[in-house]
């Protein structure tokens, strides 16, 4: 059985999930179930809030930090993908007590207070884009951590340079997958990040990632403890011989 993770957000943003729905276009119903199904996924424990409701029932909403918000919306178009990013790098550039990046006019009768102006708006920009570089990495695994349900052999290809052909025997030897009659199994220890699907018609089993499974590939892919295809390095990029 998956152990549940609760997420204890007292001193973490947060970003509701009403205010993901209305960023998005969707319905709350809607996105409530999206997170529903990403916290039974990940085996994770949701912080609720109840909100009340002027002439109606209260509402139920939840709270999400950051890379389970990246993670829900991972699935979404990249036009509403971009509202949620933008967002966020306005209440962390807020959470810094740093303004956010708007355009300003500097009074230009005034040297000092234009010089002050535009320096502030310069130091907003890199501020901004400072948070939109450290957002990367958590975005590269949110994209991949969809909600498709791809084989371990059709998932893998996403990581560019990859040894397909050796992935199964990195994960032997990583403790995920042992040996049986020539077929790859996953220990029960961890079907929570890998599933077995048997295949009748060819007598085989075949192995699924689930969403939590393909976070750890991308992270044992990013840490260089995957098998590269010959000529590229540990990010896939094709090397050069000297």
């Amino acid at each position: 059985m998956n152990q549940m993770v609760n997420l204890n957000t007292a001193s973490t943003l947060t970003m509701s999930s009403r205010e993901i729905a209305e960023l998005t276009g969707k319905t709350h119903d809607n996105v409530r179930r999206d997170v529903r199904n990403m916290a039974q996924e990940l085996s994770l424990k949701l912080e609720e809030k109840v909100v009340p409701s002027t002439g109606g029932r209260p509402s139920l909403e939840y709270l999400l930090p950051k890379r389970e918000t990246l993670i829900l919306v991972s699935g979404y178009s990249v036009t509403l993908r971009t509202r949620i990013i933008d967002r966020w790098m306005e209440l962390e550039a807020k959470d810094t007590h740093q303004p956010v990046t708007m355009l300003s006019i500097p009074n230009f009768a005034d040297p000092a207070e234009a010089a002050i102006a535009w320096a502030a708006e310069w130091k907003a920009k890199q501020l901004a884009e400072q948070k939109f570089e450290e957002a990367k990495p958590q975005l590269a695994i949110a994209e991949r951590v969809v909600s498709h349900n791809h084989s371990l052999s059709r998932f893998i290809r996403t990581l560019d340079g990859i040894n397909q052909k050796a992935i199964k025997k990195d994960l032997m030897r990583l403790g995920y997958f042992y040996k049986q009659g020539g077929t790859y199994r996953v220990y029960a220890k961890h079907r929570n990040v890998f599933t077995e699907k048997a295949l009748a018609e060819f007598g085989s089993v075949d192995i699924f990632p689930t969403a939590e499974g393909k976070a750890l590939l991308v992270q044992l892919y990013e840490a260089g403890k995957l098998t590269m295809r010959k000529g590229c390095d540990e990010m896939g990029r094709p090397t050069t011989s000297t």
